[in-house]
């Protein structure tokens, strides 16, 4: 159930970003948006491709916990409500941002920045292997504790 509760938050993610774009919310994008609002630093259109990649990037994440074998990793247990709460947070940002409640938009994002740090501390104490932590390798071997037994492992979408 854990694993069908991080593919939907993560489709809402998906879907809620791609309305922004595409019909967009309320009559208007977030590039509109952040263009009409007086902002002492706004970074250059392009940069904003770099979300892409994290999509992308948690789109992986979010697959590599389907296998049974991976599933009740330390990894996707410790994490799993952090995520859930982050795409939450996520996808309301882009409805008060949409619906121009800017105030609320802030209290949004500290909400997504708590649960980044949260997710990021439950990741790191996790001991995952380096493609678990998105650091783009796909092969890595690494030391795994199975009750009284280590053993060495390739992991990769196994």
């Amino acid at each position: 159930m854990r694993v069908i509760l991080n593919i939907l938050a993560f489709a809402l993610v998906i879907v809620m970003n791609t309305l922004a774009v595409t019909l967009p919310l309320n009559n208007q994008s977030t590039g509109e948006i952040s263009d009409r609002l007086d902002i002492m630093l706004t970074p250059a259109g392009y940069v904003f491709s770099i979300w892409s990649l994290i999509y992308l990037l948690l789109g992986i994440w979010v697959l590599r916990q389907i296998p049974k074998a991976r599933r009740d990793l330390p990894l996707y247990t410790r994490t799993s409500g952090w995520f859930i709460l982050n795409c939450l947070f996520n996808s309301l940002w882009i409805v008060v941002w949409h619906y121009n409640y800017f105030g609320i938009s802030v209290l949004v994002m500290a909400g997504i920045l708590l649960t980044l740090i949260a997710l990021y501390k439950r990741v790191k104490s996790t001991d995952p292997s380096l493609l678990d932590q998105g650091s783009g390798t796909l092969l890595h071997l690494s030391r795994m504790d199975f009750g009284s037994r280590d053993r060495e492992r390739h992991v990769l979408f196994d």
